[in-house]
């Protein structure tokens, strides 16, 4: 097995000892109450139309119903799953991502880079949404570094079920093709009709069943680390621009769209947390190992020049 595969399993149990110890445990009937009131439509909650992650650990729920009886025990087990689930999802695609430009030393760091980011944001009961929404973007990154943007619909689709702003991510695309010269392309303009008819129909049938949102929503809960995150971010955010001027096409537009995708979401979403705002990080962890990549290449050099001398 590769190293990148055994470090992705490695930090998917660290993220997961985290949100359980952090989170799910103190705060499972909380949790559950919100899953609730999302599936119901009873209550106006922050992520009322973001019925994906309520729906599938009520779906672990129901499942594992006949084997566990205390319903306690099943609540927990069940938010357990899923967030186990999420976080490997995340990190085996992040790898998989990053092994299509970087090699496999660097492609780990940027793991472990990412859960270090991670870890200071993990925060409230809608962790889960916000997992959600970095698996499908960095699904929607592998998927246009692979050019397999057919399936980009799909993860739309779903994505949509989850959080508003991954519409972002077709905004990214759009972008990206305009820049690229492939935007009159029928395959591409095809994609980009049919995404947002999926958003555009889903919208409409969660507005259609939950109801509009009227109000605000509140939230007492306080980000964690919010000062180191973003001091930390924003030394990410200058070297990867210091270094974009020597990475590829597609990793400096990743990262002066991030402005970008952070005024698209305070817009469809006024009231996101420091992680919903996380999908930033996927955006500026290529351009910022570029230069990384460089420096290593740079040692290497040397200490191979000092060798032969």
């Amino acid at each position: 097995m590769r190293p990148g595969f055994i470090m992705a399993l490695f930090l998917t149990a660290i993220s997961f000892l985290i949100v359980d110890g952090r989170i799910i445990k103190p705060g499972l009937e909380e949790k559950y109450s919100l899953q609730q009131s999302i599936l119901s439509g009873t209550n106006e909650t922050r992520l009322q139309y973001g019925v994906l992650a309520p729906a599938v650990s009520f779906a672990i729920q129901k499942m594992a119903g006949t084997i566990v009886i205390n319903n306690q025990k099943l609540r927990l087990y069940s938010f357990e799953l899923m967030s186990l689930f999420l976080f490997g999802a995340f990190f085996l695609l992040l790898y998989l991502y990053l092994r299509t430009s970087f090699t496999e030393t660097v492609s780990i760091t940027g793991l472990v880079l990412a859960q270090v980011l991670l870890a200071l944001i993990i925060q409230d009961v809608y962790t889960e949404q916000a997992i959600f929404n970095l698996v499908f973007f960095v699904m929607g990154m592998l998927l246009f570094s692979i050019r397999k943007d057919f399936l980009l619909p799909l993860v739309i689709a779903l994505g949509g079920l989850n959080q508003p702003q991954i519409l972002a991510l077709l905004l990214f695309y759009i972008l990206l093709l305009f820049a690229e010269d492939r935007l009159l392309n029928f395959k591409s303009a095809a994609v980009i009709l049919l995404s947002i008819g999926v958003w555009l129909l889903e919208s409409s049938l969660l507005k259609s069943v939950y109801g509009l949102r009227t109000e605000s929503a509140v939230t007492d809960q306080t980000p964690v680390n919010v000062p180191v995150y973003i001091a930390l971010m924003l030394i990410l955010f200058l070297s990867a621009f210091a270094g974009s001027g020597k990475s590829m096409k597609f990793r400096r537009y990743s990262l002066l769209f991030i402005p970008l995708y952070f005024v698209f979401t305070m817009l469809v979403m006024p009231d996101a947390s420091a992680a919903d705002l996380s999908p930033s990080i996927v955006l500026m962890l290529p351009a910022f190992l570029s230069m990384f990549e460089t420096s290593v290449n740079k040692g290497s050099l040397a200490e191979n020049r000092s060798t032969i001398a």
